[in-house]
C-alpha cells in the first residue's frame, strides 16, 4: 500500500495557527489507516465541520458553553505530543559576486528566493564602482586578484564589502521573521569580510570551498555535521523538579505566567489536560514559548523565563 508522506508537526506551525485571530472552532477526530472505518471517518469529519460553522455562525467568540466548540485560541493541545524539533537552518553559498540561500534540515535541503538578498554583484547597485581598466587574473577557490592602473586596488575590495553589506542586510530581514542557524558556505578569505561587512551572526565552522561548483545537495552534506550538535542542544529542555526556582504548575497560575510572557516552556501530558490548558498552551505559543509532550501522569507544569 502506497503511504503519502506526512509533514512534521513543528512549534512554530502551531504558533501561526494560534496567532490567527478568532474565533476558532476546534474539532477533533480518530483517524484509520484501511477498512470501512476510513470512510466513516470522511463522513465523520464533514458532520464536524459542519456543526463547527454552525457554532461559529450562532455564537460568535463565545466560549463560556460547555457543548460549544467555540473559543478564542485554537485547542491545540492533541496535537502537542506530535511536535517535532525544529531543525531547520541556512547554507549561505557565498562568493564576491553572488549568494544563494538554501533552507535544509536533516533530510532535506532546499533554495529560497528571498527578493531582499541580492543574488548577485553585476548589474546591481552594489557594483558602481566598475572601472573597465580593471583586469582580473583568476585564482583558485573561485575567486579573482584585481589589478589594474594605480589608485583602483581598492575598488574591488570595496565592491565586495557592499554587496556582503547588501546580502547581510536581507539574511538578517530573514532571520527575523523566523531564527535559525546559519551556515557559511565560501573560501576562506571571504568569511571573516562578511562576519565584519555584514554583522550577521553565522557559526564559526564553515564550508570551505567554492559553493557555484557544489549541488544544494552537496551543501548540505557538508553543512550538517557543523549544525547537528547545536541544534541537538537547543531542543534539549529539562522538565522541572519539584522546588526549582524556574518551575511552575497549576492551570490559573500557569495562564497568568503564560499571558506575561514568563513561560520558556510548557510540558503537556495527554492524560493531565484541564479546563484550560487549550488557553495555557495558546498563549504559551504567542509569546514565543516552546511546547514538550511530557510522559503520562505528569501535571501541567512549565518552565519560566524568569
Amino acid at each position: 500500500m502506497n503511504q503519502l508522506p506526512i509533514d512534521p508537526t513543528l512549534v512554530e506551525d502551531l504558533r501561526e495557527l494560534a496567532s490567527r485571530p478568532g474565533p476558532w472552532a476546534t474539532a477533533t477526530l480518530t483517524t484509520h489507516r484501511a477498512g470501512p472505518e476510513t470512510r466513516a471517518g470522511a463522513t465523520r469529519l464533514a458532520n464536524l465541520a459542519d456543526e463547527a460553522g454552525r457554532a461559529l455562525r450562532e455564537d460568535g467568540a463565545a466560549a463560556e458553553d460547555a457543548d460549544r466548540v467555540v473559543a478564542s485560541l485554537p485547542d491545540l493541545v492533541p496535537l502537542v505530543e506530535f511536535v517535532q524539533p525544529d531543525q531547520r537552518f541556512l547554507i549561505l553559498a557565498l562568493t564576491q559576486r553572488s549568494a544563494r540561500v538554501l533552507e535544509a534540515t536533516a533530510t532535506s535541503v532546499e533554495e529560497l528566493d528571498l527578493p531582499d538578498v541580492p543574488a548577485t554583484l553585476e548589474g546591481s547597485e552594489f557594483d558602481r564602482d566598475r572601472e573597465p581598466q580593471l583586469q582580473s587574473v583568476p585564482q583558485g577557490g573561485g575567486e579573482a586578484t584585481f589589478h589594474g592602473h594605480a589608485g583602483d586596488s581598492s575598488a574591488p575590495r570595496a565592491r565586495a564589502e557592499r554587496y556582503f553589506r547588501a546580502v547581510g542586510r536581507g539574511l538578517a530581514a530573514e532571520l527575523g521573521r523566523r531564527p535559525r542557524p546559519v551556515v557559511l558556505a565560501t573560501v576562506e578569505t571571504n568569511a571573516t569580510p562578511f562576519r565584519q561587512a555584514s554583522g550577521v551572526e553565522v557559526l564559526d565552522e564553515i564550508v570551505a570551498g567554492n559553493p557555484e561548483e557544489r549541488s544544494p545537495e552537496e551543501l548540505h552534506r557538508a553543512a550538517w555535521p557543523l549544525v547537528a550538535d547545536r541544534l541537538g542542544a537547543e531542543q534539549a529542555v529539562e522538565e522541572p523538579h519539584a522546588g526549582d526556582p524556574l518551575g511552575a504548575e497549576g492551570e490559573d497560575r500557569l495562564l497568568e505566567l503564560a499571558q506575561h510572557g514568563r513561560v520558556d516552556t510548557l510540558f503537556v501530558a495527554q492524560d493531565s489536560v484541564g479546563p484550560r490548558t487549550a488557553e495555557i498552551v495558546g498563549e504559551t505559543l504567542l509569546k514565543g514559548g516552546r511546547l514538550v509532550s511530557s510522559d503520562a501522569g505528569r501535571p501541567l507544569r512549565a518552565r519560566l523565563r524568569y
